[in-house]
């Protein structure tokens, strides 16, 4: 899951790098942090994004946020 979490997250950077603007400096997550919780909510939670951000928390150090500024974000 480690392999596949890390392969996810360096294409969608990479894409997203490729194809828009800079996102804003205000902002806590990035596009491609944000796009990979999802995804791996979808592929490995059963659509649990709570528990994705758990995981993206505690295994990989992304910065806490609230489930309502998660979902508005995405």
């Amino acid at each position: 899951m480690t392999e596949q979490t890390v392969a996810i997250y360096c294409f969608i950077d990479d894409f997203l790098r490729s194809t828009r603007p800079q996102a804003p400096h205000k902002r806590q997550l990035s596009d491609a942090e944000l796009l990979t919780t999802a995804l791996l909510a979808a592929r490995f939670f059963g659509g649990n994004l709570a528990a994705a951000r758990r995981y993206m928390q505690q295994h990989w150090g992304m910065k806490a946020l609230d489930k309502s500024g998660f979902t508005r974000q995405l």
